[in-house]
């Protein structure tokens, strides 16, 4: 049995639930409301000390980290393939998972949450913030909801995420020059881990990704989207929720 508890629409939940959707697995699904701080209740401490989500549970097994789980669907749901056989093209794949988990993603939440979450959460009450956040065990995460709750990011924090975000597009671009996908001629982990990131980027950062700037990424974005298991994944539903501030639809309009 597969229980997934996620955040629907967030970075990290996206990659998740996409690779459950394009093997076709079934899996029951619990929401977690982040700006309720449910990440944070004792009840999901216990199964996830670190509070963070996605959380997959496998026949009683606790698995974390969005890359590690996708991994692990794979080894133990090896159809349809979503990890290229070649072990060049497999070693490419893993690549780009290390940089989507030291780069882009941090790049992306910092400007989403500087200008998303970071509104919505300072309409709490402090105390309650305060609260839920001495929680938290781990310290980037708590230091992470802190800037948000209190005053945003700076304008050098801002400023070095756009940096990262410009240097993930430009290997993006090199890497689509060669073929298809990120990893080579077929879909793949690299294309569904990159992909949670990238989508949000009409959104956050329009300037960085566009069809003038970064036009086979782009290309690839329409591509990605065309897919109906992307398309199950980011659009609204009961399983995933607007996310706050703004009720419009996930899918990026294009």
């Amino acid at each position: 049995m597969l229980i997934l508890y996620h955040a629907g629409l967030t970075q990290a939940s996206i990659k998740v639930r996409l690779t459950l959707k394009e093997k076709g697995l079934a899996y029951e699904s619990r929401f977690i409301r982040l700006m309720e701080q449910e990440h944070l209740s004792p009840g999901y401490l216990a199964i996830n000390p670190d509070g963070q989500v996605p959380t997959l549970v496998h026949d009683g097994n606790v698995i974390t980290e969005t890359t590690v789980i996708n991994e692990y669907l794979e080894d133990c749901f090896p159809e349809p393939p979503l990890r290229p056989a070649d072990p060049v093209e497999r070693a490419r794949m893993r690549g780009w998972g290390q940089l989507v988990d030291e780069h882009l993603f941090h790049a992306m939440a910092t400007l989403a949450w500087h200008q998303g979450v970071g509104p919505v959460l300072r309409k709490k009450d402090n105390v309650e913030i305060d609260r839920a956040l001495a929680r938290l065990p781990l310290p980037s995460k708590r230091q992470k909801w802190l800037k948000a709750v209190r005053a945003g990011f700076t304008a050098e924090e801002l400023s070095n995420a756009r940096d990262e975000i410009a240097f993930s597009l430009a290997r993006m671009e090199r890497a689509l020059t060669a073929h298809t996908y990120l990893a080579g001629p077929a879909y793949s982990l690299a294309d569904i881990n990159v992909l949670s990131s990238v989508q949000r980027m009409p959104r956050w950062a329009s300037d960085l990704m566009n069809a003038t700037a970064t036009p086979r990424v782009f290309t690839w974005l329409q591509r990605m989207l065309a897919r109906p298991a992307v398309h199950e994944t980011l659009s609204v539903s009961d399983e995933a929720p607007p996310l706050p501030p703004d009720a419009a639809a996930a899918t990026p309009q294009l």
